[in-house]
């Protein structure tokens, strides 16, 4: 929805290798100049749409670009919590649900949107599956933590994370890259861009992926070995850009996007406990790490197709810039939920999903101390399931159609006035207004018969989220600000329907306030940021996991928590002690709790059968999820001239603390002394990366061995359980070694 550059490639080298160790706090437009004392690693960045130093920002906010994660080794957006403290990226089945302390959604499947939110090139990204994607050909990404109520105000409750891949260049480029690793994991990719003429440029970068997924589906005859790959992955994708500079004051950007994507492994549902009688103990997979049953071929395939336009025109008083953009998500997933080969309880959901939406920016520079951003934006969504189909016991049971609408329109502004050359004031509001819409149907097998009454509703939300920072410079690379903001996440209705029309009500928006204080301090040779923060949260949406008594399957329901309290601290820092060598260490301290949410259905354990049972409980001041009260990372990088090229040695080492994973409940009032002990926890884990590259004699040609997970960790990325089926999860990805070979012309 908005204008974003590139973080320049060619960092002073301590910068430079800071960034690649995922730690420099930045924006979303970056680029180094010198500074004041004819050093060069000032990093000018736009995150209020004007330029400004990094350290003159009074926000927290962590970017990378593509070399400096691959260095860090992430290669999947789920990966960026092992360089930002403080942020989880996470499943709930087929969908990305990404965490920024402590603020995010159990909400899952079709019509949902995360809290966090994800712009893709300037442009909001609806589709929670749509970003399931391996990051590459990208030029950057930005995480900004906290409430972004004003300028990146749409459901972003908890914070934005900025995905931009590369534009077109003036001079004719060429890069290139192939990996392989375990798991047969191939990928390549590779962008070409040139001028067409003086005015016009274009810019093409394609990906391919293909891997048989680290998950063996186990014998079926019950030898205890396994016979096939349970989760084959595979994704391609296209983007094209077109900049033409129309006149010497108007430069218009078209695109055309093109992602498909099929990883089913959080759609694998393999027993992990509390498993009922008529579940067999053999061959399913049971508790064993990396194994799965299955009696259909599981899948979580999507495909996006979208068209964009961007036109920024330059006035005498400021810019105009125009972001318009369409899209359409054509999403099917087809799993087995009982995690056996029995054939209980299949699921193959098409989901189509069609989205509009248009963002109008003027910035204004041009009023002595004052500058001004005004804006404003219309978003139109359609969101259809095309009759997802229920199989009980190997009969298909059910057709589900529903329809779920949003139109929404928000207008905002951000307006910063120096009131001394060291005191500056910055202030701005949104106000939003969306209009949610539902209606369904659900059919018996012979498409005859109503299994409950067909119904629809509609419900308007609206609301103003404020934001108010001050920021006094104690020297001119040396900060301190204090800020305040609001977000607002929409309300709207279950995405299933309910048992009688009377229970088609909506669920209420959530509400969060934010006070946050920082100091920002930065040398040639060294960084420092340090924030800390207090959340006051209202009406967070929390999603679980139900039985449907209508149809004996399973929906998702969500209930509003009444409060909720986080607070804590992040604290990144960089230093170059010797010329080539950077080290760097980030931490996030974090205390988020249920402050009220008594009454709340949960999966609790009967102790006298052993088996899940549905059950009211209080989960008032326990533990959200995806929420560790430490989680922290450090990392160091060496740079040194070899064989007359470059050798780079890198590693990072990334710490989570214990914290519930994708479901917050207890084991519940029949479980006597752990009646309020919450069970479905990670315990701490370590990740461990390591890589040792090589670039030859020019600078165009790299080869790169790297290692993940070293140390072999294990936790889960999708965590629940069922009353029908017991406890299900799913691990990580095991250590994993690989080459990566890299052309740069």
């Amino acid at each position: 929805m908005r204008a974003y550059g590139k973080l320049h490639s060619s960092c002073h080298t301590a910068l430079g290798l800071a960034l690649g160790l995922g730690l420099c706090a930045t924006s979303t437009q970056a680029q180094t100049v010198s500074g004041a004392d004819g050093n060069t690693s000032d990093i000018i960045v736009t995150a209020q749409r004007r330029a400004e130093r990094l350290e003159d920002v009074p926000a927290s906010i962590t970017a990378a670009t593509q070399e400096t994660l691959a260095a860090a080794g992430v290669t999947d957006i789920h990966d960026l919590d092992q360089i930002a403290p403080g942020v989880q990226i996470s499943y709930a089945g087929a969908y990305t649900q990404p965490s920024i302390r402590g603020v995010t959604t159990l909400t899952a499947g079709p019509g949902w949107e995360n809290n966090v939110a994800v712009y893709i090139d300037g442009f909001y990204s609806p589709a929670p599956v749509g970003v399931n994607v391996a990051l590459a050909n990208l030029q950057d990404i930005q995480i900004f933590k906290g409430p972004q109520g004003t300028l990146y105000g749409r459901n972003a409750t908890g914070g934005a994370i900025l995905i931009n891949t590369r534009g077109p260049t003036a001079e004719f480029t060429v890069n290139a890259e192939a990996s392989y690793a375990r798991f047969d994991d191939v990928a390549v990719n590779g962008f070409i861009s040139g001028p067409i003429s003086d005015t016009l440029r274009v810019g093409v970068a394609g990906t391919f992926r293909r891997s048989d997924g680290y998950y063996r589906q186990v014998d079926p005859a019950g030898s205890g070995g396994t016979v096939d790959d349970a989760a084959n992955i595979r994704s391609q994708s296209v983007r094209a850009k077109v900049e033409w500079d129309a006149t010497p004051d108007l430069t218009a950007t078209a695109g055309y996007n093109y992602v498909l994507v099929n990883d089913p492994t959080t759609l694998l549902f393999p027993n992990q406990g509390y498993a009922p009688a008529f579940l067999p103990a053999e061959p399913f997979a049971g508790r064993a790490p990396y194994r799965a049953s299955s009696n259909v071929d599981t899948s979580n395939e999507a495909r996006v197709h979208e068209g964009t336009l961007k036109l920024v025109y330059r006035t005498g008083f400021g810019n105009i810039a125009s972001y318009t953009g369409y899209q359409k998500l054509a999403a099917r997933t087809v799993y087995d939920f009982d995690g056996t080969y029995l054939p209980i309880l299949n699921i193959d959901g098409p989901n189509n999903k069609y989205t509009f939406q248009h963002t109008t920016d003027v910035t204004i520079d041009s009023i002595g101390r004052l500058n001004l951003v005004v804006g404003g934006s219309y978003y139109n969504d359609v969101d259809r399931n095309d009759g997802a189909k229920t199989f009980l016991n190997g009969s298909l049971a059910s057709f589900t159609y529903a329809r779920l609408t949003a139109k929404a329109w928000a207008a905002y502004f951000d307006a910063t006035y120096d009131l001394t050359d060291k005191l500056i004031l910055t202030l701005g509001g949104r106000y939003t207004r969306e209009r949610k819409g539902i209606s369904y149907r659900q059919l018996d097998a012979s498409q005859t018969i109503n299994l409950v009454e067909p119904a629809s509703s509609s419900a308007t939300f609206s609301d103003f989220t404020p934001r108010a920072t001050l920021r006094y410079e104690l020297s001119p690379r040396t900060n301190v600000y204090a800020a305040f903001s609001q977000g607002f996440r929409t309300g709207g209705f279950q995405p299933t329907p309910a048992a009688t029309p009377a229970l088609l009500v909506p669920f209420r928006p959530e509400k969060i306030t934010a006070y946050e204080v920082g100091f920002k301090t930065a040398t040639s040779t060294f960084r420092f940021d340090a924030a800390a923060f207090y959340y006051d949260y209202t009406d967070l949406q929390v999603g679980v996991t139900r039985a449907n008594p209508v149809t004996n399957s399973l929906i998702s329901f969500v209930s509003n928590a009444p409060s909720a309290e986080i607070y804590g601290v992040d604290l990144q820092g960089s230093v170059q002690p010797v010329n080539g060598l950077t080290l760097m260490a980030g931490a996030s301290f974090l205390h988020a709790r249920y402050k009220e949410f008594p009454n709340i259905t949960g999966v609790g354990v009967d102790p006298v059968t052993n088996l899940n049972v549905e059950d009211v409980q209080d989960w008032s001041g326990l533990q959200m999820t995806r929420a560790p009260d430490f989680s922290g990372n450090a990392g160091a990088s060496y740079e040194t001239p070899l064989a007359d090229g470059t050798l780079r040695l890198s590693g990072n080492v990334s710490y989570s603390g214990a914290s519930p994973q994708s479901n917050p409940s207890v084991f519940g009032s029949l479980a006597g002394a752990q009646a309020r002990v919450q069970r479905y926890r990670n315990d701490p884990y370590t990740l461990v990366n390591a890589q040792i590259g090589w670039t030859a004699p020019g600078d165009h040609l790299t080869v790169t061995v790297f290692a993940t997970n070293l140390t072999k960790e294990r936790y889960y990325i999708n965590y629940g359980g069922t009353t029908f089926f017991g406890d299900v999860g799913v691990f990580n990805q095991p250590r994993t070694f690989g080459v990566r070979l890299r052309y740069e012309n």
